[in-house]
C-alpha cells in the first residue's frame, strides 16, 4: 500500500511496483488509508508512507497502523530527503527510507529489501 497526497507519486509508485510483479493499492487520503488498512491489514505486506500529508502525517498514520499490526513493515518517503525530522520518525520502527520522486530500480530494490526483513 502506498499512501501519499500527491497523485503523481501514487501513480509512479503503482506503475513501477506493478511492473515488478507486486499487487499495489494506493491511497491519497491518510484517513481513508487507515480505514482501508483496518479492513485489509492481513493482506498488506508493506506500507510506503509519505512523511508530510494534510490531516494525518506519515508518523501518526504509521503508529495507528502498527497498533493494528505490530509487525507492520513500512518505508517512510519524503521529497525533503533524510533530514533530522525524517531520522526521528524512522526511529519509531520504519524499516527504510525512500526519497521522492521514486526511481524504478531503487524503489523495487528497497521494497525487496524491506520485505525480506
Amino acid at each position: 500500500m502506498i499512501v501519499d497526497d500527491e497523485p503523481l507519486i501514487l501513480e509512479l509508485g503503482r506503475t513501477i511496483l506493478s511492473k515488478a510483479g507486486y499487487r499495489v493499492s494506493t491511497c491519497q487520503d491518510p484517513a481513508e488509508a487507515l480505514a482501508r488498512y483496518r479492513d485489509e491489514w492481513v493482506d498488506v505486506d508493506l506500507v510506503i508512507l509519505d512523511m508530510n500529508m494534510p490531516k494525518l502525517n506519515g508518523r501518526d498514520l504509521f503508529l495507528r497502523m502498527r497498533h493494528l499490526k505490530p509487525q507492520l513493515k513500512a518505508i517512510l518517503s519524503s521529497g525533503f530527503g533524510l533530514d533530522e525530522d525524517a531520522q526521528g520518525i524512522l526511529a519509531l520502527g520504519f524499516l527504510g527510507f525512500m526519497a521522492k520522486p521514486f526511481h524504478g530500480a531503487a524503489l523495487v530494490r528497497k521494497v525487496e529489501e524491506t520485505l525480506a526483513l
